[in-house]
């Protein structure tokens, strides 16, 4: 009974009023003081889009202090991404931990640890962790990620109002590297796809929580960040721009004239509604 009392009480105007308001380091996109998973395949573009919001944050919220973990990246995909641009302009507030020594799984924890200290000694700061790639960072066991220690000192960070971007691949079948916690424990996720038919790069939010993340799209030249684009022009499927492609190969190699693949195409359209009439 009494449980129904306080159902029926529900949530008082001054919790709704109260309640807090999300904050954006990147508008609709990344939230402050959360745990982000940004995954796709290898070379899907995951670390160009991190690198790009790195140049947002830093420009935009002059206390904000990134932290960019990277057990992934070599020294020449380094330079592909200019990330000595972000040191030299930003200098202690962008501070990139590259893979240059060994056993990164126990530096990277005892680096997570320290960044709870400077939170909490440093709460008029906003300190961002990005983790490049996370099966690399945290702690196994039998070979795969130690779920008992997936996010120990993330969820830490985040209660003292830090922010965590975290990297990671999926497989070759599509499914996360190692384990589905990694998106079920995090705030909210982006799978990150690649189309090389516009040379663009796509957000699509996959768990979003409480948090009103929205679909994204960049343009991109030689790996890097050009601009933000419309994400439906952007999100041409894979069969149409092959389909564009076909087509822009009969006329380039003067195979079918365009009148004769209007011809083709109006005939094809009318077979498809034949077969859905029957």
């Amino acid at each position: 009974h009494s449980s129904k009392a306080s159902f029926i009480k529900g949530t008082s105007f001054e919790d709704i009023e109260n309640a807090p308001i999300t904050q954006w380091l990147v508008p609709s996109a990344i939230p402050s003081g959360t745990i982000g998973v940004f995954y796709g395949a290898p070379g899907s573009g995951k670390s160009s889009v991190l690198i790009y919001y790195c140049h947002q944050i830093l420009k935009n919220f002059h206390n904000t202090y990134i932290i960019y973990v990277d057990a992934d990246m070599a020294l020449g995909k380094i330079n592909d991404f200019k990330v000595g641009e972000l040191i030299k302009q930003y200098g202690d507030r962008f501070k990139y931990a590259g893979k240059s020594f060994d056993n990164i799984s126990i530096v990277s924890q005892s680096l997570l640890k320290d960044i709870v200290s400077l939170q909490q000694e440093f709460p008029n700061r906003k300190y961002i962790v990005i983790e490049d790639s996370l099966t690399l960072i945290t702690p196994r066991r039998n070979g795969f990620v130690d779920v008992e220690k997936l996010y120990q000192y993330e969820r830490k960070i985040r209660d003292v109002n830090g922010t965590i971007i975290i990297v990671t691949h999926l497989n070759k079948s599509g499914v996360f590297a190692d384990s589905q916690q990694i998106e079920n424990y995090a705030d909210y996720t982006y799978l990150v796809q690649r189309n090389d038919f516009n040379s663009s790069i796509l957000l699509i939010p996959k768990k979003a929580s409480r948090y009103s993340i929205i679909e994204k799209a960049y343009r991109i030249e030689n790996r890097k960040i050009v601009e933000e684009i419309d994400f439906q022009i952007a999100n041409i499927s894979y069969t149409e721009s092959s389909f564009v492609n076909t087509i822009l190969d009969l006329l380039t190699d003067g195979e079918m004239n365009q009148s004769e693949i209007m011809k083709y195409l109006k005939q094809m359209n009318m077979e498809l509604l034949k077969i859905e009439k029957e």
